[in-house]
Formats: structure tokens, C-alpha cells, sequence
């Protein structure tokens, strides 16, 4: 396979039809990796997994978090459902050194506050209301809460929780604020999001929400300049579109597939499933050209770890894969 990684590199690649990872239906005459090599690989990339993902006490954090958010806004609101949605109703969420992320989304009773619906600054007051009933029903100056942009962002320290008002949509979805350059009310259904993405993962024993992982911890290592649900939309994508239906299905070659196309993703644009909206449009070029260096770097390791393993070689493999995945 050539060099990989530039736009330029990766139709060479991949619109020629020779791929060398296993997974692909080109047959090439490369040495196959032994099995207990691919084993170790395996445990390489499992045992990442397991490091980055969140632990069943931090999750019991997020979910006593959500009852708390939800108690406090019914003191003063009148609150007709509330769900998790984002990484964690999708089980894609990695640790974050400096506390975990929850996203609430609260549904509120459009009847009694339709008003917002059609006034000009409908959804900046929906956000200023929010704030205000969780303001005095925690009453603890430790927690920190603020407007950030759409949502209501509550700080406690060792979780942030942003909290997202929404009305129910007529069109089975949901609307939300909107207060970038004017105060507005976008259509959303993050409910339906979460359904597709996780019945696709299933269909692929998990292996998407794993991916995923990986990929959100690669971007945290290289500067998180992409955002998380971006990351969803490109690795849904790449499960729905793009993998082989009768290729290999392991954590190793799902990521070297994957990183092969991200410069692809990125220069294409990848649209969101449910509404079909592109979700790439926070990116210009400058910062497209920097994450593509950064992916060329990653898929050099990647590729050395294969050609290492191809040749029998466990400790340069272990060395690649190990640099890949956040090790030294």
C-alpha cells in the first residue's frame, strides 16, 4: 500500500481497489498474521478499551446526576420527560481526566410554555428560565451554573451535565434553542439518533461503539480539535457505508480501515442519519489540513505495526500499535 494519510494518497489507495488489510475483498499475496499475533493485537486494543471507558461507579455519578437535574427543575417547571442522550446513550463516552460529560435533554410541556415558540427571544428566555429554577433549587455556590451557547451547563465538580430544554415536534422529533448569531429553535431528534446508532452497533457485536472510543481517544491525545458527535456521524458511516460486508470485523482492522478514511470523511463532509445535516461545517480548511497530518502520523504506526506483525516480529508490533494507542 502507498504512503496513505493525505487526500491525494487515499484515492490513489483506495479508488485503485488494492487494499493490504484483511477485511477487503482484493486478495494480495502478503504473509497472514499468525493467530497468536492477532490475539495480541486483539488484547492490545481491548485492553484500551477498557482503560478509556467509563467505569460502572462513574456511570452510577451520571445517573445520580440526571435524578438530581431532573428533581430540581420539577420543583419550579413542569417537565413532561427527560433522557440521556449523546455519548453516553450510546456508550461511546471515555473518561475525561478532569470530570465526565452527561447530556440531559428535558422535554418540557409546550402547551404552557408555547409562548417561547413565537416570540423573538423565545429560546434565550427557555435557557435563562432553566438556569434560574436550578439556580434555586441546588442553592450551593460549589456548583457552577452557567448559559453556554444551547444549553445550560451545570458544574459539579467532578461532573458537568449539560442540560438541553426541548419541545416535542409535531414530526416526531424535537425542538431546542438555538442562540447562535440570533435566538432560534432547531429541529432535532437525538432519541432517534441513538436508536440507529446503537442497532447498527449491535449488528456489529459491539464493534462500532468501540471504534468509536478509540477514535474519541485519539482525538483527545491530538488536540480534540473534532467534535465528539462528528466523530459518531464519521464512524456510522464508515459501519453503514463503507466496511465490507464479509470483511474482517476486529478492533484492529476496523481502525485501520477507518483512519485510511478519515481524510476522506473529512474532505467529502459527513452528514448526520436522521436529518441528513452536515456536521463538519465548525471545520475550515486549516483546520481539516491539521487534523489530516495528524491521521498521516497515526496510520504510519498503524501500518508499521502490520508489517511487523506480518513478519513474525511481536515486539515491533507491540512497540506501533502501543505508540497507536496512546502508549510510549
Amino acid at each position: 500500500m502507498g504512503s496513505g494519510g493525505g487526500y491525494g494518497n487515499f484515492f490513489r489507495t483506495y479508488k485503485g481497489g488494492s487494499f493490504s488489510q484483511r477485511g477487503f475483498n482484493t486478495k494480495l499475496n502478503t504473509p497472514v498474521i499468525s493467530d497468536p499475533l492477532n490475539k495480541h493485537i486483539e488484547n492490545l486494543f481491548s485492553d484500551r478499551i477498557k482503560k478509556i471507558h467509563v467505569s460502572d461507579y462513574e456511570q452510577y455519578h451520571l445517573d445520580d446526576v440526571k435524578n438530581k437535574i431532573s428533581a430540581a427543575l420539577s420543583k419550579d417547571m413542569t417537565v413532561s420527560g427527560i433522557n440521556v442522550i449523546g455519548s453516553t446513550a450510546k456508550n461511546t463516552q471515555i473518561k475525561n481526566g478532569n470530570g465526565n460529560d452527561i447530556d440531559i435533554m428535558v422535554e418540557l410541556d409546550r402547551e404552557e410554555y408555547n409562548s417561547w415558540m413565537d416570540t423573538p427571544n423565545g429560546s434565550s428566555n427557555c435557557l435563562i428560565k432553566i438556569k434560574r429554577a436550578l439556580q434555586k433549587n441546588f442553592n450551593d455556590p460549589d456548583i457552577q451554573i452557567r448559559i453556554d451557547r444551547n444549553v445550560v451547563t451545570v458544574d459539579f465538580g467532578y461532573i458537568k451535565a449539560d442540560v438541553i430544554p426541548a419541545f416535542s415536534d409535531n414530526e416526531n422529533g424535537y425542538l431546542i434553542p438555538d442562540t447562535v448569531d440570533k435566538p432560534h429553535w432547531v429541529k432535532t431528534n437525538p432519541k432517534i439518533m441513538a436508536r440507529v446508532f446503537n442497532n447498527l452497533d449491535k449488528r456489529n457485536h459491539n464493534q462500532l461503539s468501540k471504534l468509536t472510543m478509540l477514535v474519541k481517544d485519539w482525538n483527545k491525545r491530538n488536540g480534540n480539535i473534532l467534535k465528539s458527535f462528528h466523530i459518531e456521524s464519521m464512524t456510522y458511516d464508515y459501519f453503514a457505508n463503507n466496511k465490507p460486508k464479509d470483511g474482517d470485523n476486529s478492533l484492529k482492522t476496523n481502525t485501520r480501515e477507518f483512519f485510511e478514511r478519515m481524510p476522506y470523511y473529512l474532505r467529502r463532509g459527513v452528514k448526520e442519519p436522521v436529518y441528513n445535516e452536515d456536521v463538519a461545517a465548525y471545520l475550515n480548511s486549516d483546520k481539516k489540513r491539521e487534523v489530516v497530518k495528524k491521521i498521516q502520523k497515526c496510520n504510519e504506526l498503524l501500518r508499521k505495526g502490520e508489517r511487523a506483525a506480518r513478519k513474525g516480529n511481536e515486539t515491533e508490533t507491540s512497540e506501533n500499535y502501543s505508540k497507536f494507542l496512546g502508549g510510549e
